[in-house]
């Protein structure tokens, strides 16, 4: 698999996929992937040191992410080739790096341009300890002995798509990591929020999926909701005048009343309880 192949692979946007390509003819891009810093990129244990050096390295020369993401789909690609890849379905592979297309999307919204800045995360898919198992995504903690789940911005959040993915998720890991099969199982969310059943229809498959978890605790001053709930990037949140909060849905509108009359949405944590 070469690089052009695994963005036509993941559905990226033309646009964005040309801008990526060109931005592996750069000489530093060049020079990272020759780098002591490529190589460690690719290990787990050591990508997250690596990808902070390699954002320094690109430090005032990478506006957009597009040579971060290049190097990022290097690594995808080399460790699909060669690394810890190489053994899993490539179904799994395409829909877990289906993340760079993602983000690459979510940034047009929030920005209105294509970009990329989410290398701090991606460290994740690349070292093959986070999965995307049909609607949601798995990462494995070895250090906490758990799994967190993780709730991409497209998943389908109807209760057959989710027992389908949690199902999904049993047999795999019965069949690649089998060590962690009794691991505590967790996730943290705004679509955790205790607020969310006094803003939502009982039939909501927001709250459907909320009552798989035991709630463990709640950090009521997250302000998560602005970013998927209102499509704000990360930079602008504090200075968001929640009186322009847009009320294009339902849900737009009513959070906005919520917050306006002084509620908190926030986020909530919690332990997976049932996988039905």
């Amino acid at each position: 698999m070469v690089i052009a192949e695994f963005l036509s692979s993941i559905h990226m946007p033309d646009e964005a996929a040309e801008a990526i390509l060109d931005a592996g003819s750069k000489s530093e891009v060049k020079e990272i992937l020759s780098s002591d810093d490529f190589e460690r990129l690719c290990f787990y244990p050591t990508a997250e040191e690596a990808g902070k050096h390699i954002r320094e390295r690109l430090s005032g020369k990478d506006g957009r992410g597009f040579s971060e993401l290049f190097i990022h789909c290097a690594a995808a690609v080399r460790n699909r080739n060669e690394g810890c890849w190489k053994s899993f379905d490539g179904d799994i592979f395409t829909a877990t790096f289906g993340c760079f297309s993602r983000f690459v999307n979510e940034s047009l919204v929030s920005y209105g341009y294509y970009a990329f800045d989410r290398g701090f995360w991606t460290i994740r898919q690349i070292g093959a300890v986070l999965f995307r198992l049909g609607a949601l995504e798995y990462e494995i903690c070895r250090d906490e002995k758990r799994v967190q789940i993780h709730i991409p911005s497209d998943a389908d959040l109807r209760r057959n798509s989710i027992s389908a993915s949690l199902a999904m998720e049993m047999e795999f890991m019965k069949n690649h990591f089998p060590e962690v099969c009794g691991w505590t199982h967790s996730c943290g969310s705004w679509l955790l929020s205790p607020a969310l059943p006094e803003l939502l229809p009982e039939t909501s498959n927001i709250l459907a999926f909320q009552r798989r978890f035991s709630l463990t605790k709640t950090d009521p001053e997250a302000r998560d909701y602005l970013q998927w709930v209102y499509k704000f990037a990360d930079p602008d949140r504090s200075s968001i005048n929640l009186n322009e909060l847009p009320e294009n849905t339902s849900l737009q509108k009513r959070m906005k009343e919520f917050v306006l009359a002084g509620g908190r949405v926030g986020v909530g944590y919690g332990d997976l309880t049932d996988r039905k």
